[in-house]
């Protein structure tokens, strides 16, 4: 019969503790990278959101304009349906990234989105009016645009 040699070690099964600790860094500095990149995707989704429901609002108001010859009803806004500023969520799930309001007068509107602090779009607010003149503001870093709304950090506007 053939004895094990006391020399012989028996092979080890799993990792070490720098392989594990490699993978650790590996997976940091990857999301380092994507970690940024998501967010500022998701705030251009909800910018986009917001310009979207601002330009439907827009054109509620001039299809009243037409009917009625005046912007303004007798409760503020020519909109068809005079709940939707209030009840307006502005993603499909509960989270309202942004507050609309509008004023209007018998010949002039401006509807008005405002971000919502709590939401990641404090700061951020995006008008249009009658003439369809667009300004937006955003928080600190973001450019001013005083005659479009903005889609990017940089100051890209559409």
């Amino acid at each position: 019969m053939r004895r094990a040699s006391p020399f012989v070690r028996a092979t080890a099964a799993g990792f070490t503790l720098i392989e594990v600790m490699i993978t650790v860094v590996i997976v940091g500095i990857l999301a380092a990278i994507a970690l940024p990149s998501y967010t500022q995707y998701v705030t251009r989704s909800k910018l986009m959101e917001a310009q979207s429901k601002l330009s439907d609002l827009r054109a509620q108001q001039e299809r009243y304009f037409m009917d009625n010859r005046t912007y303004a009803s007798g409760a503020g806004c020519g909109i068809d349906d005079p709940l939707i500023l209030a009840t307006t969520t502005m993603n499909s799930d509960l989270s309202v990234a942004f507050d609309l309001f509008c004023v209007a007068n018998p010949l002039t509107y401006t509807i008005t989105a405002t971000g919502r602090p709590g939401k990641g779009m404090g700061g951020f607010s995006l008008d249009i009016n009658q003439a369809n003149a667009k300004s937006s503001s955003g928080p600190a870093g973001w450019t001013a645009a005083p005659t479009c709304w903005f889609v990017r950090k940089g100051g890209e506007c559409s």
